[in-house]
């Protein structure tokens, strides 16, 4: 029994090289699960081994210049990611470097790399998908597979919906130039030539979908006596490898929703107060989940309370303080949306009588005092 040639009715035997004995299915689940484990982790040395994995499998399988395009265009965008990031992330706090006046932020530029980490992944990987598997045999496999072709149709149109974009894109660019519209000499002017691309490329594109239906509805695409397509290729393992790629992928989104189920995060918190040499915190790294009960425990003058004014937004919202490292209660920073971040948390000070508002007779007053300023309806504080 053969596992590992193609069968082609009539035809004699044929070796086939590694990349076409694993079936598309086993691709996707293999570009998937490399996805979820890029998104996973912030780690940038887990993000360069997955680079290195999937730049190895497009290595010793074959490269086409498509690829090529994708990367460059992958690396103008990761550029960009950089200079944007590196400038205005709105969690910038350590300056590394400064060119020509201009300061660049540590936390802005490991943001934009994590990011372009995950593009050159995913572009890697599905390059990987696209040129060691031809349209007509994922049509088939899918079909096979148990997908209605109605469905299989849809999935396989993008692959070739986007490159006829790409050189529709190309056609109008080289229009526009030859009448002398779209000059296109520097960088500044490359970018503000796709504005006017835009509109004619989604026109056209509109136009030859528009066609392509009509064309597909004359072939019979609609006949229900249509003939269920066959694969002439026998795949090795597929079973065991959906069955092992599937586990993972549930496994890194039940990673991914147990690292969402983080309520607290600490991260290399370093706190010093504006005239003081030593910091008050250094280094602090924690995490806390649902239904945990922490408590903190220290020397007089140790930094228990500074934690707590910095993770209630007292530091530096109200209380001016020199800040570097990363903190987020329920996904979000004090950066963000500082009335939004308030109103999820509480905090009792040191003095707590000295918490009351002066503007209650009663302690129900008091408590409907937080809820008032919030926005509550008053209707529903009464019948809480």
């Amino acid at each position: 029994m053969m596992t590992d040639q193609t069968l082609i009715s009539g035809a004699p035997r044929v070796k086939l090289k590694w990349y076409q004995v694993i079936d598309p299915i086993t691709k996707l689940l293999f570009i998937l699960d490399m996805t979820l484990l890029s998104f996973a982790s912030m780690n940038l040395l887990l993000q360069a081994g997955l680079i290195l994995v999937a730049t190895l499998l497009l290595l010793f399988s074959k490269l086409s210049s498509t690829i090529f395009k994708a990367l460059g265009f992958s690396l103008f965008l990761i550029c960009t990611m950089l200079i944007i990031q590196g400038l205005f992330y709105s969690r910038n706090q350590t300056v590394l470097f400064s060119v020509l006046g201009v300061s660049f932020y540590k936390e802005g530029l490991i943001y934009a790399t994590t990011l372009g980490c995950r593009v050159l992944v995913i572009i890697l990987t599905s390059g990987f998908f696209m040129v060691t598997t031809s349209i007509s045999e994922n049509a088939a496999y899918l079909e096979l597979s148990g997908l209605s072709y109605k469905t299989v149709y849809v999935l396989m149109s993008v692959c070739y919906i986007l490159p006829e974009m790409m050189r529709n894109m190309r056609k109008i660019q080289q229009a526009q130039k030859v009448r002398g519209t779209n000059p296109q000499k520097t960088l500044i002017q490359k970018l503000k030539s796709v504005l006017p691309v835009l509109i004619p490329l989604v026109i056209k594109t509109l136009d030859q979908s528009m066609t392509r239906s009509i064309s597909l509805q004359l072939r019979g695409f609609d006949n229900l006596n249509r003939t269920v397509r066959t694969s002439q290729r026998v795949y090795r393992l597929s079973r065991t490898l959906h069955i092992g790629l599937t586990g993972l992928a549930i496994l890194l989104i039940g990673w991914n929703d147990m690292d969402e189920d983080k309520r607290i995060v600490i991260e290399n918190l370093t706190t010093r107060y504006p005239g003081t040499e030593q910091p008050q915190l250094r280094q602090i790294n924690a995490e806390v989940h649902t239904g945990q009960v922490v408590g903190i425990i220290g020397n007089s003058h140790s930094g228990k309370s500074t934690l707590c004014h910095v993770l209630a937004g007292v530091i530096p919202q109200i209380v001016s303080a020199e800040i570097e490292g990363d903190w987020h209660m329920f996904g979000q920073r004090v950066s963000d949306n500082w009335p939004v971040y308030n109103a999820m948390n509480g905090v009792v000070l040191q003095n707590p009588a000295g918490q009351l508002s002066g503007l209650a007779d009663t302690v129900a007053d008091e408590i409907a005092f937080d809820l008032i300023n919030q926005g509550m309806a008053e209707g529903l504080i009464q019948n809480g």
